[in-house]
Formats: structure tokens, sequence, C-alpha cells
């Protein structure tokens, strides 16, 4: 049988590695839609298990994984990622005070302009009553 979807497919189940197999027989949602696929994947994995010595040696490891997520670059990446984030929202932040302290300062003129106005016009006022 052959693999209907994903990584694999069109290739047949009993030339997949028996992690992925295993992975794919955990999947409830594979089980629920792929049930005979699921039959075969079990056959395949039970013939397997029968012949503990192939399995062992299929699954045994003889490399670390990469340590990329570890590696001081990747370390130094994410810390020069953080440090631009820290900047632009420091940047962000000096803007919002800036245009803040911009429209204090009009709203401020503002009103010390209508205050000026109406000593003006009491003045103006009061001179022409005189």
């Amino acid at each position: 049988m052959l693999i209907p979807m994903g990584l694999h497919k069109g290739r047949p189940i009993d030339e997949l590695p028996s992690p992925y197999l295993l992975w794919l027989v955990s999947q409830d949602h594979i089980r629920f839609s792929r049930w005979s696929m699921i039959e075969e994947i079990l056959s395949v994995l039970g013939k397997r298990f029968s012949e503990a010595g192939k399995l062992l040696d299929e699954l045994r490891v003889t490399e670390a994984p990469p340590a990329r997520w570890e590696s001081p670059e990747r370390k130094a990446e994410r810390q020069a990622e953080r440090a631009e984030k820290l900047r632009q929202l420091e940047q962000h932040r000096l803007e919002q005070r800036i245009a803040r302290r911009e429209a204090w300062c009009v709203a401020k003129d503002q009103a010390d302009m209508k205050r000026a106005s109406e000593k003006l016009r009491a003045r103006l006022a009061r001179n022409r009553q005189s």
C-alpha cells in the first residue's frame, strides 16, 4: 500500500522509517480517516517488532542531533533580534513622548493666547466706555 498523503506521499509503507510509522499511528485524525492504512502500518510494524535486531539497528542514533537552537550563532541572532525590538520600542515611546509634549505645548499656547485675547477685549471694552 502507498502512503496517500504527507511528506512520503506515493511511497510504499514498508519502505518508511519506523519512527514515522509510529507517529502516523499516534495521530487520532489519521486513525479516524484512514483506518485501512493504519491496519497496514500496524502489520508492517508487527513484522519489524518480531525482528528486534533489525528494529534496533533502524532506531539506533549514531550522530547527535543538530543543536541549532542552542548554538552560539542562534543565541547571538536572538539577542540581536531582541535588541532591535527594544530599540524600536524605545524609539516609539520617545516619539510618543515628544508628540504628547508638543500637543501639551500647543494647548498651553492656545490657552495663553485665549487669555491674552480676553484681556485685550476687556481693555478695549473699558477704553470704549471711558
